[in-house]
């Protein structure tokens, strides 16, 4: 049959997503979530993926700022 191409990166984010529900999941049966270490760990990732996120979204409007000021001309 026909396969679709997929972009590794992309199936590389699906994996670590999968994972990250699976153990959010098993770690709501087992009441881990209401220790301290969990809620630090959880509150660390949390603030690692906005920095990130934040991060990127800038470097994005940058550059399409920067492309959008290159292709305009002065007349």
């Amino acid at each position: 049959m026909l396969k679709k191409k997929v972009d590794k990166s992309i199936s590389n984010v699906d994996k670590i997503v999968t994972w990250l529900i699976i153990w959010w999941a098993l770690a709501s049966i087992f009441w881990a979530s209401q220790t301290s270490l969990w809620k630090r760990v959880f509150n660390n990732s949390i603030w690692v993926f906005k920095k990130v996120f934040w991060f990127s979204y800038n470097i994005f409007w940058k550059s399409i700022v920067k492309l959008i000021s290159l292709t305009k001309r002065k007349k």
